[in-house]
C-alpha cells in the first residue's frame, strides 16, 4: 500500500512540475508583459518547486520498497541497493528520474528568482520531460515481451500528454486559490489577485489542455490493446477492471471540462464567472487525483495472463 501511495505521489508531482512549465514556457509570454507577470512567474516556479519536493520522500519510499521486497531476512539493511540501482532497468529509471528531479528543482528555482530569464524555464522543461520518460522503464511497458517500442513510447506519450492536461490545470488551481494569511484570514487583495490569475490564464490553457487530452486518449488505447488479450479481459480481469474505472474518471473529466469551456468560459470576463468556474476546477481535479490513484494501482497490478 505504501507503495502505491508514494508511486501516487510521484505522478501527481511530475504533473505538476510539468504543468508549471508548460504555464511558464507556453502561457504566461501570451500575457502582458510587467510586474505582474513577473509576480505570475515566480509563483508559478515556486508552485512547482513545492511539487517537486514532495516526490523526494516519495522516491526514498519506493526506493526502499524495492529494496526490501528483493533482500532476505538475514541481508544487511542496505544489501543489494548498489545491484538494483546498477544492474536493473528500474534502477536506471531510478536514477534517471532523480536527476531530472533535481534539474527541474534547480531550474524553478533559477526561474523563481528570474522570472524573465528562457534558460531556466527551458532547463526546467528539460527536467520535466525527464520525469514524464523515466516512468516507462518502471513499469509494464518496459517488459513487454513484444513491441516493447511501442509500449514504451505510448507509456512516455500518456504521461506527457497527462501532465499537458491534468498537470496545466493543477498548477492552476494551484496559482487561483486565494490562500490565507499568517492569521488564517483570506484578505481581500489575495483573493482578487487569485480570481484575476484565473481569469487571465483559463481562456489560454486549452491550447495545451486540449492536444494533452488527445495524445492521452489515443496512447491510453495503444496501451490497452498491446496489453488486453481479449475484450473480455477489461472485467474479467483485475487490470482490465482498473482500466475500464480509469476510462470511466478521464470521460467525467472530459464532460467536466467540456462544461467549463461552453458554459463558465464566457463569463471570465465578468466577476461573477470565476467562483463557478474555480468550484468546478477543484471538482474536476478531484477526479483527475482519482484518475492518477488508479494508475498508481494498475502499475503494481499484473498483466492479463500474468
Amino acid at each position: 500500500m505504501e507503495w502505491i501511495v508514494a508511486r501516487w505521489v510521484t505522478f501527481v508531482a511530475t504533473m505538476l512540475v510539468t504543468g508549471a512549465c508548460t504555464i511558464g514556457l507556453l502561457l504566461l509570454p501570451r500575457t502582458p508583459a510587467g510586474d505582474d507577470r513577473d509576480a505570475l512567474a515566480r509563483d508559478t516556479a515556486r508552485a512547482g518547486m513545492l511539487a517537486g519536493l514532495a516526490c523526494i520522500p516519495a522516491s526514498v519510499l519506493r526506493l526502499a520498497d524495492q529494496v526490501f521486497a528483493l533482500r532476505s531476512p538475514d541481508d544487511p539493511l542496505l544489501a543489494g541497493v548498489g545491484a538494483l540501482l546498477g544492474n536493473t532497468t528500474w534502477g536506471t529509471g531510478f536514477l534517471w528520474q532523480s536527476a531530472a528531479l533535481l534539474l527541474a528543482l534547480g531550474a524553478l528555482y533559477a526561474a523563481s528568482r528570474f522570472p524573465r530569464a528562457p534558460v531556466a524555464w527551458l532547463l526546467a522543461a528539460v527536467g520535466a520531460i525527464g520525469l514524464c520518460v523515466t516512468p516507462a522503464l518502471q513499469g509494464h511497458a518496459i517488459g513487454s515481451e513484444q513491441y516493447t517500442i511501442v509500449a514504451v513510447t505510448a507509456h512516455v506519450a500518456h504521461v506527457t500528454g497527462a501532465a499537458l492536461w491534468l498537470g496545466t490545470l493543477g498548477l492552476l488551481a494551484m496559482l487561483g486559490v486565494a490562500l490565507p494569511n499568517a492569521d488564517g484570514v483570506t484578505t481581500a487583495e489575495r483573493a482578487r489577485l487569485a480570481d484575476a490569475r484565473l481569469a487571465l490564464l483559463v481562456p489560454l490553457v486549452p491550447r495545451v489542455a486540449l492536444p494533452g487530452a488527445a495524445l492521452l486518449l489515443v496512447s491510453g488505447v495503444t496501451s490497452a490493446l498491446l496489453h488486453l488479450r481479449e475484450v473480455t479481459d477489461l472485467w474479467q480481469a483485475e487490470w482490465g477492471r482498473y482500466v475500464l474505472a480509469k476510462t470511466v474518471l478521464v470521460i467525467v473529466i472530459v464532460a467536466l471540462g467540456a462544461t467549463n469551456w461552453r458554459r463558465l468560459g464566457p463569463r471570465m470576463r465578468q466577476d461573477s464567472g470565476v467562483p463557478p468556474l474555480r468550484r468546478s476546477l477543484l471538482i474536476e481535479l478531484g477526479v483527475s487525483a482519482l484518475v492518477l490513484l488508479v494508475t498508481a494501482m494498475l502499475v503494481v497490478t499484473p498483466l492479463p495472463g500474468e
